[in-house]
């Protein structure tokens, strides 16, 4: 059930970081068709990419991250029995979690003080961009606990070799 949560979950965002993405895509694509044919540029076009990259890069590393496609090293690693794997892989997602604990409290520091700086020509608040970084933490230490308490049921009872 829980897993099936965290799977929706995930999909949304990385949903989300996808139609960021996309956006960037589109407001560029028509702001060099409006340079080369029209003669104008869409003046608030890095703003909001600067804006919508922000989102869609902490929301996919979140995603990421629940699905373990962020780029490790074993080299080491793969040399150990499979419950050194396992306490190693608990140990790194125990530090990783304490640094997204860090990132979500700075984050949010940050981006209340950024909400007083406005986009050079949309004129919303940088703040937007800078709320990014505690919605990747925080959606980062739930994918991240329940990985670690994946992992802790499996070290407790390994599955047969």
């Amino acid at each position: 059930m829980i897993k099936k949560i965290m799977d929706i979950y995930s999909e949304i965002l990385w949903t989300i970081s996808a139609i960021c993405f996309f956006s960037i895509f589109l407001v560029n694509l028509a702001n060099i068709f409006t340079r080369t044919f029209l003669g104008f540029s869409v003046l608030w076009a890095l703003d909001f990419s600067m804006l919508m990259i922000s989102w869609s890069i902490c929301l996919g590393m979140a995603t990421a991250i629940y699905r373990g496609d962020h780029i490790v090293v074993t080299f080491f690693v793969d040399h150990f029995s499979w419950h050194i794997k396992k306490g190693l892989f608990i140990l790194m997602r125990a530090v990783i979690l304490g640094i997204c604990v860090i990132l979500f409290y700075e984050g949010i520091i940050v981006a209340n003080q950024r909400v007083g700086v406005l986009f050079t020509i949309l004129r919303w608040p940088t703040g937007f961009a800078f709320a990014a970084l505690p919605a990747f933490a925080a959606s980062s230490s739930v994918f991240l606990l329940y990985n670690m308490i994946r992992a802790i049921k499996e070290l407790v009872t390994p599955p047969a070799e």
